[in-house]
């Protein structure tokens, strides 16, 4: 355990290092997370105590943070469906990580299909329309999908009929009214995915339809 800890302590230090770069990033450790509050005004109130100047202290102070989106990593695993590999190479394909660390940004044509339909996917629609503002994006959802739309968060089904989004009891969550509440798009991707003019969807993948395959 002595040597995770270790570890741990370095892979903190280098997350702590890379955000340290960025102009509006900052990490908090040795804190935790008491309550997130989504308030009349579209922000997040974020309360947490903190030791972080102190990790030795026996008692903790509780600060408040406001944020535009909030974001919970519970952590994933990306894969290659079957059903994609049977359809395109596999050499054909992109990495979206690659795009979102700015490797890949240069675009041979403006074909793109983006094979998913959930929040990443609708993170790289969003990346792609800021940088390439000319390209033609669709998601390749799986053949037995009938979704012509995504899973978008709404505040109310108010919001959700406001925006002619279909969505049923079942995703209506019955204490808070919310729609979506734990699974739906929120952030740029959500933005991006209320632009119903912005792309279109298939559950057929032709690779040769395409320019890119991410």
């Amino acid at each position: 355990m002595e040597d995770m800890q270790k570890l741990q302590v370095a892979i903190g230090s280098w997350h702590q290092q890379r955000l340290s770069q960025h102009p509006m990033s900052r990490s908090i450790s040795n804190s935790m997370v008491l309550d997130i509050t989504e308030m009349s005004n579209g922000l997040y109130s974020i309360r947490y105590s903190s030791t972080e100047k102190n990790p030795d202290a026996t008692d903790c102070t509780v600060r408040k943070v406001l944020a535009k989106n909030v974001c919970i990593c519970a952590g994933g695993i990306p894969y290659v469906p079957e059903w994609v590999l049977e359809t395109c190479d596999a050499k054909q394909l992109e990495l979206a990580l690659d795009y979102f660390n700015g490797k890949n940004l240069e675009l041979k044509g403006p074909r793109i299909a983006v094979v998913g339909f959930s929040h990443s996917a609708f993170s790289m629609g969003h990346l792609l329309q800021n940088h390439h503002p000319s390209s033609v994006i669709t998601y390749i959802k799986q053949p037995s999908s009938t979704r012509t739309q995504p899973r978008i968060y709404f505040p109310s089904t108010e919001a959700a009929n406001e925006n002619n989004y279909d969505y049923e009891n079942a995703d209506v969550d019955p204490d808070t009214g919310r729609v979506h509440r734990f699974g739906g798009l929120r952030g740029d991707a959500r933005t991006f995915a209320l632009t119903k003019d912005s792309y279109q969807t298939s559950n057929v993948l032709n690779p040769d339809d395409y320019d890119h395959i991410i």
